[in-house]
């Protein structure tokens, strides 16, 4: 019950986590109809969701404030727990802490996943790439290098690593006495081992709009958010 009272108190409003608690409530709503007392069958998997009525205060350990929510949803897994010592009572949650006060109380805590496409995420990439130790050894000989009016270096060269990037993906080469080089594959061509760079402004040193790149990922965050030619991209 205390998560249907945190969601109704969180779905006024015009912002995104208002529209999503309205959308929780509208979902836990047409699972369980009629159906309160013996639960809601769950769409496409096995077992019911069920709306714990019982006090739970009296359940939540000494050790936890009864006055902070995520308490309430520990104690609730007590409370059941008590009612069927046989059952297995898991926590699921993708909030890091609750899952660690949850084990500290000796109950087991499950990080929730099955909101991701891709099992698993190992096999997306990335979005940026280290370059190799020797790589300007290797193509700064050969490499086309000229510069647009905005003062943005490009790079054409000939390499192997043609074949391990994406394209709109980002790069660095990062090495002691040597300038950091960052930069965004802007074209492989199809029909030989060509690829072009285009630097990236370091938004470590400069700010825009009042913000400032504390790291590199952030650096191409900035430059992707920037970008005129970008419709779209996404940050994990």
């Amino acid at each position: 019950m205390k998560v249907l009272e945190e969601l109704d108190h969180k779905k006024s409003g015009h912002s995104e986590p208002a529209r999503n608690a309205r959308q929780a409530v509208r979902h836990i709503s047409s699972i369980m109809k009629d159906n309160v007392k013996s639960g809601g069958s769950l769409p496409d998997l096995e077992g019911r969701l069920f709306l714990l009525t019982e006090p739970v205060r009296k359940n939540i350990p000494l050790s936890l404030s009864p006055d902070v929510p995520d308490n309430h949803i520990i104690g609730a897994a007590f409370c059941i727990q008590k009612r069927d010592p046989r059952r297995e009572v898991i926590v699921v949650s993708n909030d890091i802490a609750l899952r660690t006060k949850a084990m500290a109380c000796d109950l087991k805590a499950q990080e929730y996943h099955h909101d991701r496409a891709v099992e698993d995420i190992s096999f997306l990439p990335g979005g940026i790439q280290e370059l190799p130790e020797n790589f300007w050894e290797d193509h700064m000989e050969n490499a086309r290098v000229w510069k647009d009016r905005n003062g943005c270096s490009f790079y054409e060269i000939e390499s192997s690593l043609k074949d391990s990037l994406l394209l709109n993906e980002f790069v660095y080469f990062e090495k002691e006495d040597l300038s950091p080089f960052y930069a965004r594959v802007i074209d492989l061509s199809p029909e030989s081992k060509t690829l072009t760079l285009a630097t990236v402004k370091n938004f470590t040193r400069y700010d825009t709009w009042g913000i400032k790149a504390r790291n590199r990922e952030q650096m191409f965050a900035l430059d992707a958010l920037l970008n005129p030619s970008f419709s779209s991209w996404t940050s994990g």
